[in-house]
């Protein structure tokens, strides 16, 4: 026999059980309270007849994701260049009332400026799924 599972956005009833698994249920969740004061923030209930199996907050954070740098560029002005790109990326952030940025780097000069500019490494492995790998 089948079992189905199925997934709905989680409910103001969905509170008690929910924050209990976040907090006591769940070994390494890597859970951050600040993630549901973000707009861009759904939570999800995956559920089965006996009731919910699983809670996933999701978030929309933004990712400044590669640069192309201009070869013939002095390092000061692509310096600038990243400052005023990382405070327009804040701004964008602002308006869309969302709480993360996150920035995929592995150059020196590039982590030296993350760093620099308050971002954290995160303590965690990231995984992509590009939705065309996805598709048949």
């Amino acid at each position: 026999m089948a079992r189905h599972v199925y997934v709905r956005p989680s409910t103001p009833k969905d509170f008690p059980l929910f924050s209990k698994w976040l907090v006591e249920g769940t070994k390494d969740n890597l859970f951050d309270p600040a993630v549901f004061t973000y707009k861009g923030t759904t939570a999800w209930c995956a559920y089965n007849k006996s009731g919910p199996l699983v809670f996933m907050p999701a978030q929309r954070p933004f990712m400044m994701e590669s640069l192309a740098i201009n070869p013939d560029a002095s390092e000061i002005d692509i310096a600038v260049a990243l400052r005023e790109l990382f405070h327009t990326i804040v701004s964008e952030a602002h308006k869309a009332s969302e709480g993360e940025i996150y920035f995929g780097c592995q150059d020196e000069a590039t982590i030296a400026f993350a760093t620099k500019h308050e971002f954290k490494e995160v303590p965690f492995k990231m995984f992509r799924v590009r939705l065309s790998d996805l598709e048949g």
